[in-house]
């Protein structure tokens, strides 16, 4: 029979990302979101169509046997420049993968990442080539930079990819809390909202690999401009997590990895790792409704 993965987590807001272990740190003073030096644009422009486009394209095709549903809402919904694209986040590559080589390609995709993914310098500099737009602190300053960049792509026709849940549960089957003001940018900005939902399929055969993820786009989701700020945002992310929800409740969402809340379980005090990482357990797995 086969067994499945039991993941046991403290907190909804877990992170089970590579990076969960990395310090969050400010950005470096004067930190450019927007570079117009043509060397570094040649080179960034070299990274993202030679080396991670076609890489991207080899290891999901050959990887993953991923769907796209849905690809014809884009086109409308691109007529007036770039647009945001909210996806729930449940692979570490995968998820951006998919958008460089099937959603946005041949358009580039700015991706909002939290700061601990360019906490390194060297990373900082190929996250960056990469389109990785990171968050900034408490600074004023980098505040307003951030958001000019981000205005200054969209105006570029290109997408800026979010993920509103902000942390990766890999191949996780239901949607997590919202981060907070995750939905402010196209609320503030006026711009449409594609929404990304990632289920998985079982496979026919060979079982024993990981399931199939399907993408599921929905919309595009406009703000309504006549409210104030603060209801329009709480509309748009009503709306989206909505379609979120309904998609990721759909009979074909498969289920490898089953994530169980600590207080479920008799003793969980003392059989919580040293480390604080979560409980890993491989169980049978359930039979499934006919």
């Amino acid at each position: 029979m086969p067994r499945k993965k039991v993941v046991h987590y403290e907190s909804l807001t877990q992170e089970f990302a590579a990076t969960k272990d990395w310090k969050r740190v400010d950005l470096p003073e004067g930190f450019r979101y927007v570079r117009t030096n043509p060397f570094y644009r040649a080179w960034s422009w070299f990274l993202y169509y030679v080396v991670a486009i076609p890489l991207a394209f080899l290891v999901l095709k050959i990887g993953t046997l991923y769907r796209v549903k849905g690809k014809k809402r884009l086109r409308s919904a691109r007529k007036k420049g770039g647009l945001f694209l909210y996806m729930n986040h449940t692979s570490i590559l995968g998820d951006v993968a998919i958008h460089l080589v099937s959603i946005g390609f041949p358009r580039r995709v700015r991706i909002i990442c939290n700061r601990e993914a360019v906490s390194k310098p060297i990373i900082r500099s190929i996250v960056t080539c990469l389109a990785g737009l990171p968050l900034p602190g408490e600074d004023i300053h980098q505040g307003k930079d951030f958001m000019d960049a981000v205005e200054h792509y969209l105006s570029k026709g290109e997408d800026v990819l979010v993920f509103p849940e902000a942390h990766i549960w890999p191949r996780c089957t239901f949607i997590r809390p919202f981060a907070p003001h995750a939905f402010v940018y196209p609320a503030r900005m006026g711009r449409p909202v594609i929404a990304a939902v990632t289920t998985y399929r079982r496979r026919k055969i060979l079982r024993f690999l990981p399931p199939v993820p399907v993408i599921h786009l929905g919309g595009p989701f406009l703000p309504d401009m006549s409210l104030p700020l603060s209801e329009r945002t709480a509309l748009l992310e009503k709306e989206v997590r909505s379609f979120m929800e309904e998609k990721a409740a759909s009979l074909d969402n498969y289920e490898s990895i089953e994530y169980v809340p600590m207080e479920k379980i008799s003793g969980a005090s003392s059989s919580t790792s040293c480390s604080g990482d979560p409980i890993i357990e491989a169980t049978p797995r359930r039979p499934e409704s006919k």
